[in-house]
């Protein structure tokens, strides 16, 4: 049986919840997951954007499929005591779960919001602004109305934070969407996570299993869009996002991967990423 790795948020809810028991399924957060796969080989992974030019010897891009959305996601969040613009020689906390939120909060703070000095926080209480993913953020959304369904998201600990007691909106009333400040900048969508697949596996049951996913992935996209198919807020959240990458998503791979490149080497990408392009390697082996 093969082993999948993901990341355990729920907009990878759909492809588990159909496939469950056909393949062992390998849980981290994007960060460890990368790390993950270079220590431990899996045939099939889906890992964060930013992290292809780190993986790359050892695992293939499949540039078919990803999760990509345009415009606002309410799951890539930045959370600031004070309008963005003024956070030049402030201090950010990331959470530790993130490569490529990390990533593009970079490239936005540099070359949108203009800052382009600032620290890096051990806490988001010595913080003066907060980035966000996943089920924090979502939570975060629901309770400043971004999403339908108030308690859709429980204020549970993560990482030793109670997030409803560290981010309350009269102390952080500034919240930015990643997606949809990418989307005023470029006009292009933005591709959150792409499939890989390792090298090194070969021969037929590769090439069936690969035949097999795509089949998989493209039946799964259909059930993300019919309303009520998951239940509010579920529904509103996946709603926004593809599992089947579209040739604007490709074009928007591209001009990301050259921002990380110029902007972003050291976060997430491991050491000699520049001067490589990733996107022209991509196409040819796809």
């Amino acid at each position: 049986m093969i082993r999948i790795a993901c990341f355990p948020y729920q907009n990878i809810r759909p492809l588990y919840d159909a496939f469950d028991g056909q393949a062992v399924w390998v849980w981290h957060i994007p960060r460890q997951l990368v790390a993950y796969i270079l220590q431990s080989p899996v045939e099939l992974a889906c890992i964060p954007t930013a992290a292809i030019p780190r993986v790359r010897h050892q695992y293939m891009p499949w540039i078919q499929l990803g999760l990509a959305a345009t415009g606002p996601v309410r799951s890539v969040l930045l959370c600031s005591r004070v309008p963005v613009q003024r956070l030049l020689h402030r201090r950010i906390w990331i959470t530790p779960e993130s490569v490529t939120s990390v990533a593009l909060l970079t490239i936005l703070l540099r070359h949108v919001w203009n800052v382009d000095t600032w620290q890096w926080a051990d806490h988001p209480q010595r913080a003066d602004a907060a980035l966000l993913i996943g089920d924090t953020a979502l939570f975060v959304a629901t309770r400043r109305g971004m999403l339908p369904g108030r308690e859709a998201y429980r204020a549970v600990p993560a990482d030793g934070y109670r997030w409803d007691r560290v981010f309350p909106p009269e102390l952080w009333p500034y919240i930015y969407d990643l997606g949809a400040a990418w989307y005023r900048w470029q006009g292009l969508p933005f591709v959150y996570a792409v499939w890989v697949v390792r090298n090194d596996w070969k021969g037929r049951e590769r090439t069936d299993w690969i035949r097999r996913w795509t089949r998989h992935v493209m039946a799964r996209q259909a059930v993300l869009h019919p309303t009520g198919a998951w239940g509010p807020p579920t529904d509103a959240y996946l709603h926004q996002f593809r599992y089947v990458l579209t040739a604007a998503d490709r074009r928007a791979l591209h001009v990301f991967l050259a921002y990380l490149h110029a902007d972003c080497t050291g976060i997430g990408t491991g050491n000699g990423t520049r001067g490589y392009d990733v996107y022209t390697d991509m196409r040819l082996r796809s």
